[in-house]
């Protein structure tokens, strides 16, 4: 973990914090913005189309020329190449996860709020957990931060996301679930130098009457574990990591040859997600 270090020093770590959606990543990064927001950079993201084809989603050419001054980056736009343009630099990377229910529950309510913003209606849980993508950790480390285009992940069959986030992950200097937020968030900032400050809870998707995960019917909790067996397995697996040694090889593989799956889920997904934005337009207050 190390200790301080010196601002000056060109070798000094960056850190680079994958910001998966609704695993504490506006808390983390809220709190660098708070106590030094002049060395914490957002990656500007590219807006061409193809990103979703692969390359990342920075958009490499846009990116501050003063880098040195910079000691920690992220934002959903994160991609990992960022890396190369700190050629002398220790580069750390970290990401917190979470559980699939938990975040399902998190990631409704940020839609239900994103929906009052913008003038639309309600639409229940039941429906509206069935339009999320499956295993959205995963997903989004792979396509996100590593930069495997959406056709090459559907390539991949069960055992091939596994096996690529989980070779990422051992490469990283710190992998935890989001309860450990505080932790790794006061090791960072002593190192950076500026103490262990307050921690501010900056969550996204708090609104009044917002779902919790209590409030799940069990048929629907067991679903959503079904439906994201590389998130839970993640979670099981890493979940208490921190700087720790990685977990052991996997004592069975993963499903194998069930691309086909992934793809029929995409569809089903997609469709329920017209669902929902019909009914969200439908109820839709008046005026």
């Amino acid at each position: 973990m190390s200790g301080p270090h010196d601002p000056g020093d060109p070798g000094r770590p960056l850190y680079l914090f994958c910001h998966v959606p609704k695993c504490a990543g506006s808390t983390v990064e809220g709190h660098f913005d708070r106590y030094m927001k002049e060395r914490l950079l957002y990656p500007p993201r590219r807006r061409s189309f193809l990103r979703d084809l692969g390359g990342g989603y920075t958009d490499m050419k846009k990116m501050p020329k003063e880098l040195d001054r910079l000691d920690f980056i992220g934002g959903h736009s994160l991609s990992r190449n960022v890396a190369s343009l700190f050629p002398a630099r220790d580069i750390r990377e970290c990401v917190l996860i979470r559980d699939p229910l938990s975040l399902a529950v998190s990631y409704y309510n940020f839609r239900n709020k994103l929906a009052d913003l913008r003038g639309k209606g309600t639409a229940p849980f039941s429906m509206v957990y069935r339009s999320f993508p499956r295993d959205i950790v995963c997903r989004f480390i792979l396509t996100r931060y590593v930069g495997f285009g959406y056709p090459r992940l559907l390539s991949f069959d069960s055992a091939r996301r596994f096996a690529e986030v989980e070779r990422l992950l051992r490469e990283f200097w710190f992998v935890a679930g989001l309860e450990h937020t505080n932790e790794m968030l006061n090791v960072i900032s002593r190192n950076l130098g500026i103490g262990e400050m307050a921690v501010t809870d900056e969550n996204v998707s708090n609104r009044p009457g917002a779902l919790t995960v209590a409030d799940v019917p069990q048929e629907i909790a067991r679903d959503i574990l079904a439906r994201n067996p590389l998130d839970a397995l993640l979670y099981a697996r890493w979940k208490d990591v921190k700087w720790g040694p990685a977990p052991e090889p996997l004592p069975q593989p993963l499903p194998r040859g069930d691309q086909t799956g992934h793809i029929l889920f995409e569809i089903r997904r997609l469709v329920a997600g017209k669902k929902v934005d019909r009914l969200r337009a439908a109820t839709a207050p008046a005026g």
